[in-house]
């Protein structure tokens, strides 16, 4: 099970990380309602009682007559009939699209400021997870089916959180913990000078970097190998589908996303806005 919180407390965020919230779920699944004394005796962390505090606090965890308790749903696979109804109208849109308006599409579908409780998750459930870094010059964005992916966004996203990640550790070598405001204003220096089709741009870790997380390629000539909004793309979805996705929950329409991402066989895909 995974914890998904909408929040932009990084001290919450590194409870949620932790070993000792996975313990905490674990034991808290239990029919039981364990009291502190007993908790403190399955788990050994320091600062427990401000750590609870914490959860209690964000509707996460319960306490009540000094005995503990989950507050949070668990979601699994959506078997409503709306739910596969809308599923199959998002298929068919997608698949009518060219690979690069697929790409938008799926971002621009994404809930991004969808406000939701937070929730359990079945980790056995497709599910869409998304990531973005911005500045004034330049966004990119990325889709992925797990919450690590190698993507550049879910990169800085990481840095988000205390534990370190294996995944990212070449990348971890090459940057590091750039500024991401500093590193964006490189990015769009490189990708507008492509855009020009220079042929001559200067190596550096920024452009290895992009080249390194598949945004860019060299072909006799250095070109962006992902899809690029810029102030004139026009995108629109049907209406009537747009309406009837926005009816579901965060968590069903990522679940959606995620059962579309795989149906198109697709782990990740990213977007850049200039």
């Amino acid at each position: 099970m995974k914890v998904m919180v909408k929040t932009e407390n990084q001290s919450l965020e590194a409870i949620i990380s932790s070993s000792f919230f996975q313990e905490l779920c674990n034991l808290l699944n239990n029919e039981s309602k364990p009291t502190l004394r007993e908790i403190k005796q399955q788990i050994s962390t320091p600062k427990i009682d401000q750590q609870l505090d914490m959860l209690i606090k964000e509707a996460i965890v319960k306490r009540e007559d000094k005995r503990y308790s989950l507050l949070l749903p668990t979601m699994q696979a959506s078997t409503s009939m709306t739910y596969e109804m809308v599923k199959e109208k998002v298929i068919s849109y997608l698949a009518a699209l060219s690979l690069e308006e697929r790409s938008i599409a799926f971002i621009h579908l994404y809930p991004k400021n969808k406000d939701y409780s937070p929730f359990l998750l079945d980790e056995t459930v497709p599910f869409s997870y998304y990531a973005t870094i911005f500045n004034d010059l330049v966004t990119i964005t990325s889709l992925a089916t797990q919450e690590d992916a190698w993507t550049l966004p879910h990169y800085f996203q990481s840095h988000l959180k205390s534990a370190a990640n294996s995944l990212f550790e070449p990348m971890e070598s090459l940057i590091g913990d750039v500024d991401p405001h500093y590193y964006l204003d490189q990015v769009w220096t490189i990708l507008d000078k492509i855009q020009q089709q220079r042929r001559r741009i200067r190596e550096n870790i920024f452009l290895t970097s992009l080249q390194q997380f598949q945004l860019i390629d060299y072909q006799d000539r250095w070109v962006v190998t992902v899809p690029i909004q810029t102030s004139l793309t026009t995108f629109g979805l049907n209406r009537e589908l747009e309406e009837e996705f926005s009816h579901l929950s965060f968590a069903e329409q990522c679940m959606l996303l995620g059962e579309c991402l795989q149906y198109f066989r697709l782990s990740q895909l990213t977007v850049i806005t200039m």
